[in-house]
């Protein structure tokens, strides 16, 4: 059962429990399990009170918050939103004490709070007071007029800072003896009605009620004299043999073994009778600590890890291997497939090359060549006869058929040399292929003051005609 303060919940506004005198280490958490049931003496309850280092209801100063005081009037103050009245809430704290300029990181109901982050500090920054002082745990130490009002329960402090998991753990109800129980300086549980101190020395009760206990996961239940416990601890073994043999490579496997004991039975060390479900046991323990009970011998394991067997993939496909080769010349000489003479125009129309020439033949050096293409017989077709081509003039078909009198006109045709492209495109742009561009011929259009229908469909006709052949002339110089 956890323990009622105050007349309410307790006895009286007197109510307190009061620890012997120590010093608060450099490094310091602490944690504790509130019902707050009232706003306490003058408003301002205490949860604990060391008188220049406080945990009070900070109501009157900044309506509904808890606060950490640096000092007995509590000038400097470090506070936060506390939780809501009538429930069970975890609260914890960490600090490291050595440096004024330390501020404390907070834990509430599975919340992390920073200063500038859920956490105010009021008043300057002051050295943390640790100085040698006893704990007053429900009221203030010098008086006894700042009674808590409502239930207290699993407070614990520890000389380190525990991690932001432990906090987490201890705000799901793991009880403070399963986290770091080597650095746990004092663990009141306040189960039943008496303020039985886990770790430390007892303090002493005065008032105080027994009231229903928080949920809290404790590290062992008692049936039938068994004590089940989650032990962690480490062990250095020494033994004639740590390692064990690697089977799979070259390098020695080394494996922390777990040490199988005994059953853990533990004896009732109050009576002779059996321990009865339902009755709370304080099991007192000679040492925390377990002996390594191995021998000297080697330590065998039953269960080697099963792995798969080493199959390496065969990078090699089944495919042949393709690698490109730089083929080695037998000689690096070329033979001259022209004659010894100058080379000559074969045909009229053949265009004429410069001469072969070649690098060197003799050397191991690679083979250059200045090489000139040698194109076909520039030939064109007649478009306007069958026969032969003129000497660069071409006659018109209907001008070379007109009867009587009528002097023919010659047109100037395109000169023999001219590049074939050249020759095509000319002859494209010409119509000489056949496919002249018709212009339009000349229209003369009246329009009246007011133009007709019929008007404006016939410019808007001459103009498409003359669209038309605009874009056939685009259209081939375009290709």
């Amino acid at each position: 059962m956890a323990l009622g303060f105050g007349s309410t919940r307790g006895v009286n506004s007197a109510d307190r429990v009061v620890t012997a005198s120590e010093t608060i280490p450099a490094q310091f958490s602490f944690h504790i399990w509130a019902n707050r049931n009232g706003e306490g003496g003058g408003s301002l309850g205490r949860i604990f009170d060391r008188g220049s280092f406080l945990f009070f209801n900070n109501n009157p100063n900044t309506a509904g918050t808890y606060a950490l005081g640096l000092n007995a009037a509590a000038d400097t103050r470090y506070r936060w939103a506390r939780p809501a009245a009538g429930v069970w809430a975890p609260t914890g704290f960490s600090v490291d004490t050595t440096s004024s300029a330390n501020t404390p990181t907070v834990y509430q109901s599975g919340t992390k709070l920073t200063i500038g982050s859920g956490v105010t500090r009021d008043g300057a920054a002051m050295t943390w007071p640790t100085a040698s002082a006893a704990w007053c745990i429900g009221n203030r130490v010098s008086d006894g007029i700042r009674g808590w009002d409502g239930d207290e329960a699993e407070i614990a402090w520890w000389n380190v800072i525990l991690t932001d998991d432990e906090f987490y753990a201890l705000q799901k109800g793991i009880s403070p003896n399963q986290i770091r129980p080597e650095a746990l300086q004092h663990y009141f549980p306040f189960i039943r009605s008496g303020a039985i101190d886990k770790w430390g020395a007892p303090a002493t009760v005065t008032g105080t009620a027994a009231q229903p206990h928080p949920p809290i996961i404790y590290a062992h239940r008692r049936v039938a004299r068994k004590l089940v416990t989650a032990t962690v601890s480490e062990h250095n073994l020494i033994i004639a043999n740590a390692t064990q043999a690697n089977t799979g490579t070259a390098v020695a496997v080394t494996q922390d073994h777990a040490l199988t004991g005994d059953a853990n039975v533990q004896t009732n060390t109050a009576s002779d009778v059996e321990i009865s479900v339902g009755v709370a046991h304080d099991l007192s323990v000679s040492s925390p600590a377990q002996e390594n009970t191995g021998a000297s011998a080697a330590i065998t394991q039953d269960h080697v890890l099963v792995f798969a067997a080493s199959i390496q993939d065969n990078i090699a496909a089944a495919s042949a291997i393709v690698q490109e080769h730089i083929l080695a010349l037998e000689n690096a000489s070329q033979g001259n497939i022209a004659s010894d003479g100058e080379i000559v125009i074969v045909d009229t129309n053949d265009l004429a090359v410069d001469p072969v020439t070649q690098g060197n033949i003799a050397g191991t050096g690679a083979v250059t060549r200045t090489q000139t293409l040698t194109a076909e017989n520039a030939v064109q077709a007649n478009n306007a006869s069958t026969g032969a081509l003129s000497d660069g003039i071409i006659f018109e078909t209907a001008l070379a058929t007109v009867t009587g009198d009528t002097t023919g006109l010659k047109k100037p045709g395109i000169p023999n040399d001219t590049p074939a492209w050249l020759k095509t495109t000319i002859e494209i742009v010409l119509g000489r292929r056949g496919n002249r561009i018709e212009v339009p011929e000349q229209q003369t259009l009246t329009f009246s003051s007011t133009p007709t229908q019929a008007e404006c469909e016939a410019l808007l006709n001459y103009t498409n005609t003359v669209r038309s052949s605009l874009e056939q002339l685009i259209n081939r110089l375009d290709s």
